[in-house]
């Protein structure tokens, strides 16, 4: 337990939150990141730099560097420890290098189903960005050409927005969030 104790004083003298949120590849904007630990399309995590501590109002996880680094890495705390004693090159426990492979491998790993999520979203807006200018164009288009009376012949163009308005309209209510729209195209 003294073993705890001193390393656990020792990191949070010598790493602060933002160390950790530098290292691990976050840019904060105005003291805020997106949740690593959810969904979510606007960052709610804010960072204290005045306390070392985190919060993120969206899931309400919070605590300090140590906890960071066990939710980020889903390690345990005396793992998230070393993972900080080792990525800050602080010296102040020794691993074996299977553990560091490990960690290595669950880092990796974590990572990249980060940047599947991240292309997933990318994705998702173009397609998103894409099917609302289409909407919009064959909307406009069924306004301005719709007949003015009930004798004028429909012009092609008007029936083809007619038919594919609707499609549209749904498919932009369906899946108005990232998590609908992955659930079906991710």
């Amino acid at each position: 337990m003294n073993y705890y104790n001193n390393n656990v004083d020792k990191i949070k003298r010598l790493v602060t939150i933002q160390n950790i949120i530098d290292r691990y590849g976050y840019k904060p904007k105005k003291g805020f990141i997106s949740c690593p630990f959810h969904n979510e399309k606007t960052p709610s995590l804010r960072i204290y730099t005045d306390t070392n501590t985190f919060y993120c109002f969206g899931c309400g996880m919070g605590g300090d560097v140590i906890s960071f680094v066990a939710h980020l890495f889903k390690i345990d705390f005396g793992s998230a420890i070393m993972r900080l004693d080792d990525d800050f090159g602080l010296g102040l426990c020794k691993q074996s290098e299977s553990r560091r492979r490990d960690l290595d491998a669950r880092w990796k790993e974590i990572q990249s189903e980060k940047e599947k999520i991240d292309n997933l979203k990318k994705m998702y807006k173009d397609h998103y960005y894409v099917v609302s200018c289409w909407f919009r164009t064959l909307w406009l288009q069924r306004k301005r050409l719709a007949p003015k009376t009930s004798s004028e012949k429909l012009n092609p163009a008007f029936i083809y927005a007619l038919h594919h308005t609707d499609y549209l309209e749904y498919w932009l209510d369906t899946y108005n969030t990232f998590e609908k729209w992955k659930e079906v195209y991710g």
